[in-house]
Parts: structure tokens; sequence; C-alpha cells
């Protein structure tokens, strides 16, 4: 059940409203969400995606850059499917990670690092952990 829009603070919006210069205006009110934060995308960048290059390297994978980690990544634990109406064709296309809420995208990490421990034999540690690395060729 939806409930009506209102203004909280009816003067204080009026008077942010008063100061615009003259003109046409458009004010579109969008449900708040909390994104991912820039810490998380550290992590992700600067440990979990490193570890996952090495782990795949070491299996025998040649993947070359981080672009292509996060290609993998995002396509096989953001997937959705998309159906065309007319056809019933299924076809699978990765999320975007600009669009994660802070917990979507604690899903994300935590697949990753599921699917590495399970299947390519590493630990990737927590986020407090500084960690530094030698990674050789990257």
């Amino acid at each position: 059940q939806s409930k009506p829009f209102r203004v909280v603070n009816q003067k204080l919006f009026r008077g942010e409203v008063d100061l615009l210069p003259d003109g046409r205006y458009r004010i579109t009110v969008e449900k708040y969400r909390k994104n991912k934060s820039n810490s998380q995308l550290g992590w992700l960048y600067g440990q979990i995606y490193p570890f996952v290059l090495r782990g795949l390297n070491d299996l025998g994978w040649e993947i070359a850059s981080m672009d292509e980690i996060d290609i993998l990544c995002k396509d096989k634990f953001t997937s959705k499917e998309i159906v065309n109406i007319n056809t019933g064709e299924v076809m699978e296309i990765p999320a975007l990670k600009r669009d994660m809420t802070t917990t979507e995208f604690s899903t994300y990490v935590e697949a990753i690092r599921k699917w590495a421990s399970e299947d390519l034999m590493i630990n990737i540690p927590d986020p407090e952990t500084n960690l530094t690395i030698n990674y050789g060729r990257l």
C-alpha cells in the first residue's frame, strides 16, 4: 500500500525552491537506497580481484587483467535472465556494480569469496586485513 508523498519541512522546501532562478523545473522523487561504499570497491579491486586473478592463473587460465576478472565475476555472480516476450528466447545479462546497494554488493563479494575458497582453493581475507602481496606479473 503506497502512502501519499508529503514534504516534511514545507518552509525549508519552499525556501530552497524560491532560491532557484526563474524558469520551469521538474522535481523527481526517488526511493532512497544506500549505495556501496568506496571502501567496498577498494577491497574488491585491491584484494578480491587480485586473489581471484592469481588463483585462476595458478590453475592455468590465461587472464591478463582486472577488467577480465571483473567481467568474469559479474557474469558468474550477478547475471539475470531476460526473456523475449515474442519468442520466449532467454538471454543472460550481468548486473552493473554502479547500481548495487551496499547489501547487494556484499552478497556479490561473498559469492566470489565462497567460489574462490571452494573452486580456486584460495582464502580471501576480510577487508580489515591489510596485505602486501607480490603478484609477479600483475
